[in-house]
């Protein structure tokens, strides 16, 4: 997945990482809290996720609030990791992070152009759906 957050001077900052998991928790990920994008998510804890699948012409875009796990979530998450990829990681650095959604949209291309993006976006106590197929590809919803 594509992890994207917002850089101190404002702008966006993307890199690949990988999905850990989903829950009611939210979407989790990890990385080093000392990291570029783990000072980014401490002075500004928001954040967005693409998945794309080029062969189906899907994406899924999460965006959202941006959480800390527990010390001992991080540490069983690093602990799950290969040797190889503990190797030379303070084990308090490792952090795992866990968007906690406001927006998730699916979208499904179209070879003639008329995408359809299904948005769920949080509301209150519950999700509401908005369908917007067909057009360019212009944002609906929030």
């Amino acid at each position: 997945m594509t992890l994207s957050t917002i850089g101190a001077d404002g702008m966006p900052d993307a890199r690949t990482l990988i999905l850990k998991d989903v829950d009611a928790r939210g979407w989790a990920f990890a990385g080093r809290g000392s990291s570029r994008s783990g000072a980014q998510l401490a002075a500004n804890p928001v954040a967005a996720l693409t998945f794309w699948w080029q062969p189906m012409v899907r994406a899924v875009r999460v965006r959202g609030r941006v959480v800390r796990a527990t010390r001992a979530e991080s540490e069983a998450d690093l602990l799950s990791r290969s040797a190889a990829a503990r190797a030379g990681v303070p084990s308090e650095d490792w952090t795992l992070w866990r968007l906690q959604p406001t927006r998730v949209e699916f979208w499904q291309g179209s070879t003639d152009r008329r995408h359809t993006r299904i948005v769920y976006h949080l509301n209150g106590d519950g999700w509401l759906m908005d369908i917007a197929p067909g057009g360019d590809s212009s944002e609906h919803s929030s």
